[in-house]
């Protein structure tokens, strides 16, 4: 299986070492599979396994030629089957931004690299970093994941979204900005 994830790891600069490789949390994922849950539960499943069942016996050909009459007759069943797909769509969505973010802390610069066909990558080095601020939300408090911004006047703002534990991210990256400051460089 080919790897979708940039490696930090396998892309650090001559002398530099990895401080921190932050992953994000399981609750991206979180808003598809509600939906999903929500929309199978409300499923009148009566309703479905009679259209399978009529569909079998009389094929697709009149299922496709009758589909006016379900969405006026079954508007209710219709709605459920769109928010299922809604609801995987959401969670293919979450698992694929999962897979295609890395993002680093080094002792000489903060990494970003997403995307899965093609790939882009942020980078500021650490004596460019002006602020780094955190944004939690009331999710984000409960379940311990937040946004994480690392400012810098000179290359904009680079933002590791929906990390676990943003504030031990803070304080590595913090540290490894002291830790910089203070080689001289």
């Amino acid at each position: 299986m080919v790897a979708m994830t940039y490696s930090i790891k396998e892309n650090l600069l001559g002398n530099e070492e990895l401080v921190m490789e932050p992953h994000v949390h399981w609750f991206i994922v979180a808003p598809g599979v509600a939906i999903t849950i929500v929309s199978l539960l409300f499923m009148p499943m009566d309703r479905l396994k009679s259209l399978w069942d009529w569909t079998m016996y009389y094929g697709l050909s009149d299922l496709f030629g009758t589909l006016d009459t379900i969405v006026i007759n079954d508007w209710y069943l219709v709605a459920c089957v769109f928010f299922l797909l809604v609801g995987i769509g959401e969670t293919a969505r979450g698992i694929l931004r999962k897979q295609s973010l890395s993002m680093g802390i080094t002792n000489q610069r903060i990494v970003k690299n997403y995307g899965m066909f093609t790939t882009s990558t942020d980078e500021i080095y650490l004596n460019n970093v002006s602020s780094v601020e955190i944004e939690q939300s009331f999710w984000g408090k409960t379940f311990n994941f937040g946004y994480v911004y690392f400012e810098s006047p000179f290359y904009g703002t680079i933002i590791f979204p929906m990390v676990k534990n943003p504030m031990v991210v803070r304080q590595a990256a913090l540290y490894a900005t002291q830790g910089y400051s203070a080689s001289g460089t």
